[in-house]
């Protein structure tokens, strides 16, 4: 017979993997619509649909999507965008997506130490900035990495459990 205690354990373990398969859902629904998107891209059919944003607050909410990804790893994910900091006009989907991919490569390939977001206003645009304690980049890989659909070293993002894709 099975105690209260046992029970209490099991839907907690439940609630556990259902949360996992639900993030693991919705970064596979990210990863869909990045694709979806570059096709749109091409052929100049991407409607963005700008509005006031808090970047705080996105960038708080990508990084609880990914904090499940630093468990068991001496990590942290750092956001260092005030509250105070002024509403950016955007896509607030593209600018979630935006987030999503930076933070989530930096995560992937920092395996201890910090992942940290900043952003500041120059002349009129905020620069986002996402630094890492993380392996880095060579320089062939910082050469390529806007062109898409490359793939850096097959044997670091096989390491990391990515496609390669920057």
């Amino acid at each position: 017979m099975m105690t209260k205690r046992k029970i209490i354990l099991i839907l907690g373990l439940y609630v556990l993997i259902l949360t996992g398969i639900r993030m693991v859902g919705r970064r596979m629904s990210y990863m869909l619509n990045d694709l979806l998107d570059m096709n749109r891209l091409r052929e100049s059919g991407i409607i963005l649909y700008k509005r006031n944003l808090r970047l705080q607050g996105i960038a708080s909410g990508v990084i609880d999507m990914l904090r499940f990804m630093t468990q068991g790893k001496p990590l942290q994910l750092i956001n260092n965008i005030p509250d105070t900091f002024p509403y950016v006009i955007a896509d607030e989907n593209r600018m979630i997506q935006i987030l999503f991919n930076l933070l989530h490569n930096a995560v992937k390939f920092t395996n201890e130490g910090r992942v940290t977001i900043r952003a500041a206003v120059a002349t009129g645009h905020v620069r986002i900035f996402v630094e890492d304690t993380g392996i880095g980049m060579d320089e062939e890989t910082l050469q390529i990495i806007f062109q898409p659909y490359e793939q850096g070293d097959s044997r670091i993002t096989a390491i990391g459990g990515g496609m390669g894709s920057v």
